[in-house]
């Protein structure tokens, strides 16, 4: 019998793909809008839309074929977790950008809000920290494909959707490590064969962010660890912030 993965967010943006997709909160798997699709439903990118049949076919002793509607559950296709009891989230994902557009905020080297990585880190906990500290401090960018001059270099394996989705699920997988949970998104820009992307982190709500259980701030260009002391000042600025609001 066909499980059909029918469930549509209230509201869908006129134009999703590659702007707002929708994600499993359990597993992380992103599932697409399509407008090739006949019935708009969402379906994970890299396959076939789900089947929207919900009828199944059998035969019985005598050989007679039979047609019977089927129910259908509406579950992650890779989980199968409940996507009634637990709806899908919505990820954000900036359209695509010229490095022209980046150019003045990149010769501004690196400072507060802004971070260069030559590539995506192989110890990706060098990019769980620097998020965590943008969360905790005043937001910033992090630019991947650009060295630490300034020069734009490009990340390979980000030109085509599948490389761009490839990122974004590993960095996903470092986010997951960060509480509370950061607000962030994802830019890709490109000027001729060079490709970079952005990662735009807002300051949090929260007055700490941790990283595998560690807090991080921003201190000039640098993301390190806060000191108990600070820790405790940032908590305390926080709440007094709250009592005055």
């Amino acid at each position: 019998m066909p499980v059909k993965i029918s469930v549509r967010p209230e509201s869908y943006p006129s134009d999703l793909i590659h702007i707002y997709r929708w994600m499993c909160p359990n597993c992380g798997l992103i599932f697409d809008f399509d407008r090739n699709f006949s019935l708009g439903e969402p379906g994970w990118i890299d396959t076939d839309p789900p089947s929207d049949q919900n009828f199944y076919e059998w035969t019985d002793d005598e050989g007679r074929t039979h047609l019977e509607e089927g129910e259908y559950t509406e579950i992650c296709s890779r989980c199968g977790i409940s996507l009634e009891d637990s709806p899908l989230v919505r990820i954000q994902i900036s359209r695509t950008t010229s490095l022209e557009d980046l150019v003045p905020i990149i010769k501004q080297s690196e400072h507060a809000t802004v971070e260069f990585k030559l590539q995506f880190p192989k110890n990706v906990d060098e990019l769980g920290k620097e998020i965590a500290s943008f969360a905790t401090s005043a937001g910033g960018r992090i630019f991947l494909g650009v060295d630490k001059l300034g020069n734009i270099k490009g990340l390979e394996d980000i030109a085509s959707p599948e490389g761009k989705d490839v990122l974004q699920q590993r960095l996903r997988g470092i986010v997951i490590n960060i509480k509370p949970k950061p607000v962030y998104q994802v830019d890709f820009a490109f000027g001729g064969d060079t490709n970079i992307a952005i990662i735009t982190v807002q300051s949090g709500a929260a007055p700490t962010y941790y990283f595998k259980g560690v807090p991080y701030i921003r201190e000039l260009e640098e993301s390190r660890p806060a000191t108990p002391e600070e820790v405790q000042h940032l908590i305390l600025s926080r709440n007094k912030g709250s009592d005055k609001g």
